[in-house]
């Protein structure tokens, strides 16, 4: 596990300020953003001591006048549920501006697209985090992720799956650990558990895969990543949850430049485009497209998770399926407009029924196609399933998954029968072309 940086044994030493004045215990998470300003703020003398510490100096961390934070009467004020009136105020600010900045950043990104290149060609990160339980801090402790990359013309380029080991679980927390992988991904919590242990090599990993083809973002910025949660279900946020594995990930003296957005936002900024260029419809606002992506028609189908969740029967909560059932989804919805033809195993499931639509709430944002208009042919994606399956061996942490032959051509609404995933798997294998990869213990 990684020692404590400055900001961290500052951050600590803030919360304790913090929760003399307000009389009550805060969580991390409700005085980070203040202490991030604060910290900001602080002078390279100021810091110096917390640098010191960190390297292994004094362990008393010295109380200091925050000459950075309001001293008014304002600043003993609290709210409702005790958190200081300042601390309260400046979290929202910078809550507000981080969604004025996701906004703008994507609709920037998406009004200057080209219809027919940009729109087709321009790869979108979607990730995934699987976790065993939420610290009362806020942190969360990670089990496993997936990355894929995606575009319209070529559907899913690539695939990531890391699984994660933080080692111990923290004192309180071995039954919530315990129960929450049973109840979902099925990963052993610590000390069975069996991925990475450094989170460095994670980082690196991740920053390879999307940075390894030399794409841009449009404006120069930080790298983005969509990520998507079923707000009908009890699931925590997925932009929560893997903003703080990449903290955690992170080297400490290094920003890890990647930006965690909304899927739901990125699903109707491309939508009211394409219908303001008279591609399609649109659909009457952001929330409408959770109610199309929380449908998710793939996700009792096998063959598009990774082998371990594969041979759990686990496929569902696999954060490797879930990034490319979010893909296969937006192939359905815009592959049409956009004049590309469906490849099976890049674009949907190879044994999807697109019999009839499934996606579609009503007829207004319908795609109906036959199932001419599929190309039937194998992915190199497929071509792979038993390269894998001869692969069980050795001690899993990272599975990277390449796809360099891609067919490309027209669209459809797609819809999959809802079969055990067992035997789908059974069937299909993993579909999966390996460039690099360790594999789990089989049991």
């Amino acid at each position: 596990m990684p020692k404590a940086g400055p900001y961290y044994l500052y951050m600590l030493d803030f919360k304790r300020d913090q929760e003399q004045r307000c009389g009550r215990q805060l969580t991390l998470p409700e005085v980070s953003q203040m202490a991030s300003t604060s910290w900001n703020a602080m002078s390279e003398d100021e810091k110096a001591y917390y640098k010191q510490k960190a390297k292994g100096g004094d362990m008393k961390i010295p109380r200091r006048n925050n000459n950075n934070t309001k001293t008014s009467d304002s600043s003993s004020l609290l709210t409702s549920h005790g958190v200081p009136v300042i601390v309260y105020e400046q979290v929202e600010r910078e809550k507000q501006m981080e969604l004025e900045n996701m906004r703008r950043r994507i609709g920037s990104m998406v009004q200057r697209m080209d219809l027919m290149t940009d729109f087709t060609t321009y790869p979108f990160y979607f990730m995934y985090g699987n976790y065993f339980y939420k610290h009362s801090e806020g942190h969360y402790s990670p089990a496993e992720i997936g990355l894929i990359k995606f575009t319209f013309r070529d559907g899913v380029l690539k695939r990531h799956c890391a699984f994660i080991n933080p080692e111990h679980v923290e004192i309180g927390y071995a039954y919530t650990a315990k129960a929450h992988s049973e109840e979902t991904h099925q990963i052993p919590p610590p000390p069975n558990d069996f991925g990475e242990t450094n989170y460095q090599r994670v980082m690196f990993n991740i920053k390879k895969f999307m940075k390894e083809d030399g794409v841009q973002t449009f404006d120069g910025g930080n790298q983005m990543i969509f990520t998507y949660h079923d707000p009908y279900t009890n699931e925590e946020n997925q932009v929560d949850v893997l903003k703080d594995f990449l903290k955690q990930f992170a080297d400490e003296r290094e920003q890890h430049n990647i930006d965690v957005y909304p899927l739901t936002r990125l699903f109707y900024v491309l939508r009211k485009e394409l219908a303001a260029r008279g591609k399609t419809e649109a659909i009457p606002n952001e929330n409408f497209t959770n109610i199309l992506l929380s449908r998710d028609p793939y996700e009792s189908i096998g063959g598009i998770s990774c082998g371990f969740h594969e041979e759990k029967d686990a496929t569902r909560h696999c954060a490797l399926s879930r990034c490319r059932r979010w893909a296969f989804q937006l192939a359905d919805h815009f592959c049409q407009p956009l004049e590309i033809k469906l490849v099976r195993g890049q674009h949907l499931p190879n044994n999807a029924d697109i019999s009839s639509s499934a996606l579609s709430l009503e007829s207004d944002v319908s795609v109906n196609v036959d199932e001419s208009k599929i190309d039937h042919s194998t992915s190199e994606m497929d071509k792979a399933s038993t390269v894998a399956s001869e692969h069980r061996a050795g001690s899993l942490s990272t599975l990277n998954f390449d796809d360099q032959s891609v067919q490309t051509a027209s669209s459809g609404t797609t819809r999959v029968k809802r079969q055990s995933r067992r035997s789908v798997a059974l069937k299909m294998g993993s579909q999966s072309n390996i460039t690099s990869s360790t594999f789990y213990n089989r049991p």
